[in-house]
């Protein structure tokens, strides 16, 4: 499937479409009505949710990081996201035996407070506000190989700072914008190790399907203040900020990988659409 950034639901035309009032419940006049929307409530209890987990380390795969800096200045409508566009360089699927399976190029960063996936809801109220202390930042990649959209999703929470998502604020408030620490993201080595897995969709209109979801499977940090800078801004306009309500899976199946050698990801093709099932 072809990348599609569709810059109306990206930049300060959203607004003139769709909002945040209900958090995705009003939508229906603005996204397509499929079976395998995003975001979702990752937990066993959730929709009769199945982990599958791969002991197989033959087949494990994993990410190297080639993230790029870049002095940005995002596109930011206080009505719907916080969103960044540029060439931010590539996350490059390698099995474990080193050899490079496909490069997924970085294309779009969007900020959502709190954060739209969750973890360990006993999923009775999908409806259920997320942690107000996370938030979720998007990267959405494109396919070398394929031109599948790919989209890596990481959780951060109350705790130390990070690099990364300072920038991410020093963009904001520079006039002339500011470098994005991009290989601050995620600290320490520049490898993604552990993931869940699922086939999606975009989280706002069209919320078209048909995309592979990475998401971390454990959370990174950040500090207080850096958290309430984009609670300020992303829920100033809407109580509960700008994320969807979890969909459901509709019979879907979530894939953890995951491997104390650290290489953790395994892929498999189906009709055509690279799924990378990971933890």
């Amino acid at each position: 499937m072809a990348l599609t950034l569709l810059m109306s639901f990206l930049g300060i035309a959203a607004s003139q479409s769709f909002s945040y009032d209900y958090h995705g419940v009003e939508w229906s006049s603005y996204c397509v009505n499929g079976l395998s929307q995003s975001p979702i409530n990752i937990t066993k209890a959730y929709d009769g949710l199945e982990l599958h987990e791969n002991d197989n380390d033959a087949n494990y795969a994993y990410f190297k990081l080639d993230w790029s800096e870049r002095h940005l200045k995002p596109t930011y409508n206080p009505f719907v996201n916080f969103v960044l566009n540029s060439d931010f360089g590539f996350s490059n699927l390698t099995s474990a035996d080193e050899v490079l399976i496909d490069s997924y190029h970085i294309q779009t960063i969007k900020v959502h407070y709190p954060s739209e996936h969750r973890f360990n809801n006993d999923g009775s109220d999908i409806y259920a506000l997320t942690n107000p202390n996370e938030m979720e930042v998007q990267f959405e990649h494109k396919s070398l190989t394929t031109g599948n959209v790919m989209i890596l999703a990481i959780i951060y929470e109350w705790g130390s700072s990070n690099f990364f998502i300072e920038s991410l604020i020093d963009s904001f408030n520079n006039p002339s914008g500011a470098t994005i620490r991009m290989p601050e993201a995620i600290p320490g080595p520049k490898y993604l190790w552990n993931y869940y897995n699922y086939t999606g969709s975009y989280t706002v209109p069209s919320c078209g399907e048909g995309i592979t979801w990475v998401v971390k499977t454990h959370k990174e940090t950040a500090s207080l203040e850096q958290l309430d800078f984009f609670r300020g801004i992303l829920m100033a306009n809407y109580s509960g900020g700008n994320y969807r309500y979890a969909q459901p899976l509709n019979n879907r199946t979530i894939y953890k990988y995951s491997s104390d050698s650290g290489a953790s990801a395994i892929f498999m093709i189906f009709g055509g659409l690279v799924l990378s099932f990971l933890a």
